[in-house]
């Protein structure tokens, strides 16, 4: 998930710099801006002032505050589709970094998860105007989401907390207006075991699921910075109505989780410490330590996790 996040910061930020400019004008105030009201480049040395580009439809590309030394101070970039409408708006600051980001028109995946769980008897249909606001720490992790409807009725809010190690810590779906926590997710992250487990609670704070990962010793498996993500793979799946443990095929190894889960899988190695292993379908090697799984069972029936002497 957040990987694809930087992905698409990435794009906005360069689909700016293939956006043609036509032409530049200045003003001094964002009241001049707003009415139009230019001033000379000559008048620019020495003042505060706004720079903004503009393409050759007229269309608004960038909007930068700049102070009386020529400085940057912070800079809002436009994104369209081919037909003219505002896709995206973000916001940074002198350095490049992003502060803000605004996806219109639900042109993105993670709304559509929060609010298809959210509002489950309502029709999608009617959050096709939507506006998400991605919110960045200064280190560049997403700090939080917001979800509004075109008039700016707040409808959803996805907060997160984070270990010094930079690894999410928590990440919890607030429902607006009320604030009521619908959805948590909380992670435990072990640096010298090199686990991170994810269990995920309900509105109620019941325990849905849980899920760990470790990266070995070997080095082949998944790396400790990737397990994030492919936890979060997991439980998107599941939101998405996924069960790994009602998938088709008979030729599948189990795997029965302490938390009562089944996974359905193709079993690569178990050791000592953990066993790994490939989701029916799925190409990804995952690797889950042997403290959270209670039994595991080779294609046939016979048990090969514990051993019974």
């Amino acid at each position: 998930m957040l990987r694809n996040v930087t992905v698409l910061l990435a794009l906005c930020l360069s689909l700016f710099a293939v956006q043609d400019v036509s032409y530049v004008r200045y003003y001094r105030t964002a009241e001049d801006f707003k009415i139009d009201v230019t001033m000379k480049a000559s008048e620019r040395a020495g003042v505060n002032h706004l720079r903004v580009f503009y393409d050759k439809y007229d269309r608004l590309l960038s909007k930068a505050k700049i102070d009386e030394y020529g400085t940057v101070l912070q800079e809002e970039i436009y994104e369209y589709s081919f037909s003219g409408t505002l896709l995206r708006r973000s916001i940074r600051d002198g350095s490049g970094n992003v502060e803000t980001m605004y996806v219109y028109w639900g042109n993105e995946k993670m709304s559509a998860a929060f609010l298809a769980y959210a509002f489950p008897h309502r029709d999608m249909g009617e959050f096709s105007d939507r506006v998400t606001i991605y919110s960045y720490l200064p280190g560049g992790e997403i700090d939080r989401y917001q979800f509004s409807s075109v008039d700016g009725t707040l409808l959803g809010t996805i907060l997160y907390e984070y270990f010094d190690s930079g690894l999410v810590k928590e990440e919890r779906w607030i429902k607006e207006p009320r604030g009521k926590t619908i959805r948590l997710f909380r992670y435990d992250h072990d640096p010298e075991s090199r686990t991170y487990e994810l269990t995920e609670y309900d509105s109620t704070g019941q325990k849905v699921s849980h899920v760990g990962v470790v990266n070995p010793p070997d080095g082949k498996s998944n790396y400790l910075e990737e397990s994030t993500e492919i936890i979060q793979d997991i439980r998107q799946k599941r939101a998405a109505g996924w069960d790994p443990g009602k998938q088709p095929g008979s030729l599948a190894d189990l795997i029965r989780l302490n938390s009562g889960d089944i996974l359905r899988v193709n079993l690569i190695q178990i050791t000592d410490r953990y066993v790994r292993f490939k989701m029916m379908g799925e190409e990804d090697t995952l690797t889950i330590p042997l403290s959270q799984v209670g039994e595991i069972e080779r294609q046939g029936g016979k048990t090969v996790y514990p051993v019974v002497y």
